[in-house]
C-alpha cells in the first residue's frame, strides 16, 4: 500500500477512535471496560497494520493483544490453548512451504 493510502487509513482509524471516545465522554454510548486497555491498543495497531498491507505483523500484534485480553473477558487458561497455537503455526509453515513447492514444480 502506498504511503498516502496508509495515511488515509490511519486518519480514518484515528477519527473513528476519537469519535468513540467523544461519544463515551458525552455519555451517549457506554463502551465496555476492556476497550480502554493496552491489549486493545495492540489489537487496534494489528488491525491497522493488517488493513494497510502488512498482514503478518498485523496478525501477530492482534493475536498477542487477544491472548492477553482473553483471560480478563472469560475463563481462559493459556495452558489449555497453547497446543492450538502450535498447530496453527505448524499448519502455516506446512502450507506456505507446500505452495512454494507447487509453484516450483509448475515452472
Amino acid at each position: 500500500m502506498e504511503q498516502s493510502q496508509r495515511r488515509l487509513v490511519l486518519g480514518l482509524f484515528l477519527i473513528v477512535i476519537g469519535v468513540l471516545f467523544l461519544l463515551r465522554n458525552l455519555d451517549i454510548i457506554d463502551l465496555p471496560w476492556y476497550f480502554h486497555t493496552w491489549q486493545m491498543l495492540l489489537i487496534g495497531l494489528g488491525a491497522f497494520n493488517f488493513l494497510t498491507g502488512n498482514r503478518s505483523s498485523g496478525f501477530i500484534l492482534a493475536g498477542i493483544g487477544a491472548v492477553f485480553l482473553l483471560p480478563d473477558i472469560m475463563s481462559f487458561n493459556f495452558r489449555d490453548i497453547w497446543p492450538i497455537v502450535l498447530i496453527i503455526i505448524g499448519a502455516s509453515l506446512f502450507f506456505r512451504n507446500r505452495n512454494r513447492t507447487d509453484e516450483e514444480a509448475s515452472n
